[in-house]
């Protein structure tokens, strides 16, 4: 994914963003408040040579001191320092458990031991500080190596009294609150760019033509219950989304040539029968003579969506029980529809007969432009059938639930069975996305027929 899917999963995904990194920053901060503070105190040990006649012995002993100083730190952690610190500061723990809490540092090259103790107490952890430096001092007086007149060759000093610390080292509220700011808001991006790029869904244009190898020519916007239950020509956006794809597929359209459209989808209910007879209305609207065939033998929709006669039509024609002319529907004076008539045990068998082929050709020198709503393509082989006998087919996608694999297989069947996708409609795109458009409110012919919800 590019650096652009990374922006739009962001701006897709800023809710859940926000809402983690709110969350991740309230739970640092309670946690960080409700927390038992703890106080650190420190305490320095200077270590150096008590002895030395010229300047080479001086510079041994300061060797040598150096060399023991990661061996006096481990002494400060070991029970013959601490044991006698539990006793006289009457800690209730054991040298183990007050270890955890002792820090020893020895800056490079330095003769020096700094020593930090963490308490909830600060009094407590300047006492322990205190009572371990010293401690260590005698220790090391004691362990080291003793000269000629039996005086320890090593002096180990005090030179930082540990003080009750008056501010609390942990916890830091501030720090953690950053902190937890920075984890929601990292999680939220990475969980928001993860969910986009396992998605496999057709979200956008360019998924669209990658995966069916054809140019998206329309997007078509998601419809309240009101706009899919009323008249197309409201002043809708939605109208003027058809519009729209109305210029681009007039485009497509050769001087010689009647433009001939199959409307399929990959899968059931994606909005394809609602799609092509929008687009038919656009198209008569301005005017185009345009027929809809309801070529859907199995599940057809648009003459009931119309409120037509549905039982005389296709089948009609082809088992020639009917001409054309009988059968045909007028919606409006630059509109036919030819109704799927009784369905048929056979469909597939009836769309690549050689009266379909016949119907076609009789229907393309009539009309400007002629539109077929048939079945989905991964069910059945229909629209793969009539892609042979057509311009091609427009792939309908609904943006919320169909997969890349379907679309690929989907243009895969019209193109194995020697069609042309000639594009794709994105439909159920959201309103006021980075995929839908907004128009002005437009006024529109009155003398068009409500379109049909179902598709």
């Amino acid at each position: 994914m590019s650096f652009n899917d990374l922006v739009r999963s962001i701006r897709k995904g800023w809710i859940l963003i926000a809402a983690l990194t709110c969350v991740s920053t309230v739970a640092f901060g309670f946690f960080s408040m409700r927390a038992t503070p703890v106080y650190t105190a420190e305490a320095s040990l200077y270590v150096s040579i008590s002895s030395g006649q010229t300047a080479t012995e001086l510079n041994q002993g300061a060797t040598y001191t150096r060399d023991q100083m990661l061996s006096f730190a481990q002494l400060a952690e070991m029970p013959v320092v601490l044991d006698p610190v539990i006793r006289g500061l009457n800690l209730d723990e054991s040298p183990e458990r007050l270890d955890d809490r002792i820090e020893i540092e020895v800056p490079q090259d330095t003769s020096i031991l700094a020593i930090s103790v963490t308490d909830p107490s600060a009094s407590q952890a300047a006492a322990i500080a205190n009572d371990v430096t010293t401690g260590l001092s005698e220790l090391v007086t004691e362990l080291a190596p003793r000269n000629a007149q039996g005086d320890s060759t090593v002096n180990a000093r005090v030179v930082k009294v540990a003080k009750v610390p008056t501010v609390q080292s942990a916890p830091n509220t501030k720090r953690n609150v950053l902190a937890g700011f920075g984890i929601g808001l990292v999680g939220g991006v990475a969980i928001a760019f993860a969910r986009d790029l396992l998605d496999t869904r057709v979200r956008s244009s360019s998924a669209a033509e990658r995966y069916s190898g054809a140019p998206v020519l329309a997007k078509l916007s998601r419809q309240s219950r009101k706009e899919r239950l009323g008249t197309l020509w409201d002043d809708t956006a939605r109208t003027e989304e058809l519009r729209k794809f109305r210029t681009t597929l007039e485009y497509l359209t050769t001087e010689d040539e009647t433009l001939c459209i199959v409307f399929s989808s990959s899968v059931a209910a994606e909005g394809k029968s609602t799609a092509c007879t929008g687009l038919a209305q656009v198209l008569a609207q301005a005017g185009h003579s345009t027929l809809i065939i309801d070529a859907d033998l199995r599940r057809p929709s648009v003459a009931q969506g119309f409120g037509m006669i549905a039982e005389a039509g296709l089948t009609s024609v082809l088992l020639n029980k009917a001409r054309f002319d009988d059968v045909v529907q007028k919606l409006s004076p630059r509109l036919d529809i030819l109704a799927s008539g009784v369905t048929p045990p056979n469909p597939a068998e009836l769309l690549s007969s050689p009266s379909m082929q016949e119907l076609v050709d009789m229907v393309r020198e009539r009309y400007d432009i002629v539109l077929l709503d048939t079945p989905p393509l991964l069910p059945v082989a229909d629209a793969a059938i009539l892609s042979r006998i057509t311009s091609g087919v427009v792939l309908v996608v609904d943006v919320r639930r169909t997969s890349q694999s379907q679309v690929e297989e989907s243009a895969g069947l019209v193109r194995s069975a020697g069609g042309r996708v000639r594009g794709v409609v994105l439909n159920h795109v959201r309103k006021g996305g980075r995929n839908s458009y907004e128009y002005a409110r437009v006024s529109l012919d009155t003398d068009m027929i409500p379109v049909a919800s179902r598709g």
